[in-house]
């Protein structure tokens, strides 16, 4: 299964691991700013908005696609 997998990327000619690892970098910069925008506020949305994506991405997995690729950032978890 897993061949079929990789073979999946290759047919595409699209790196998902890159468009995935770029993705959460991006989601991790703006939670990242949104956090030392609020420091010291007491502000609670923003402290629910950090608290759960720091739960999200203590869950994320990374998935090596072929070995010239960083990985592919994967999680079964959906948000409540």
């Amino acid at each position: 299964m897993e061949n079929k997998f990789q073979q999946k990327f290759l047919e595409d000619g699209i790196d998902y691991s890159t468009i995935a690892l770029c993705y959460v970098n991006i989601i991790a910069g703006a939670v990242f700013s949104i956090g030392f925008k609020y420091a010291g506020t007491g502000n609670r949305e923003a402290f629910k908005l950090v608290q759960e994506y720091s739960k999200f991405f203590r869950k994320l997995k990374v998935i090596q696609s072929n070995k010239d690729s960083i990985g592919m950032v994967h999680t079964n978890m959906t948000k409540n």
